[in-house]
């Protein structure tokens, strides 16, 4: 039988939200970087030039380091942590790349997408939520 698990606190958290802001940079990053080969349309005729070009993006780069830091970190978190609270708690990654890809990217949100937003984020506060209360 599993010993339980301390409930969530305020560092744990806190690291949580951290790896999704970086989990968000990271994204943020991988777009910049696939935007800046000028291939718009990747198939694989033209795969070989487009991953060369990516390959050669700084961009890029930064965002597999972000990666590497976020496994890092995840690991620390669900050595501590229910995976059943943390994931759901990771959700916010919904909430912060739409955000960089406004005012980063200067890409447009609909209307529609943020309630699809907001439904995924409720979501995952029900999930974190509702773990909290099983395992108590």
């Amino acid at each position: 039988m599993k010993p339980a698990t301390p409930a969530l606190n305020v560092q744990q958290f806190g690291l949580i939200l951290f790896i999704d802001l970086l989990e968000s940079v990271a994204e943020v990053c991988f777009k910049s970087a696939t935007t800046a080969t000028g291939i718009t349309n990747v198939t694989l005729a033209n795969f070989n030039t487009f991953a060369l070009r990516l390959l050669g993006i700084p961009m890029l780069w930064i965002g597999v380091v972000c990666f590497l830091v976020i496994l890092c970190l995840w690991l620390t978190v669900l050595a501590k942590v229910d995976l059943s609270v943390a994931f759901p708690l990771g959700n916010a990654v919904y909430l912060i790349i739409p955000l960089l890809a406004i005012v980063v990217l200067h890409e447009h949100m609909s209307a529609l997408r943020w309630i699809g937003t907001v439904f995924v984020l409720i979501g995952g506060y029900c999930v974190s939520i509702s773990a909290q209360h099983s395992s108590g």
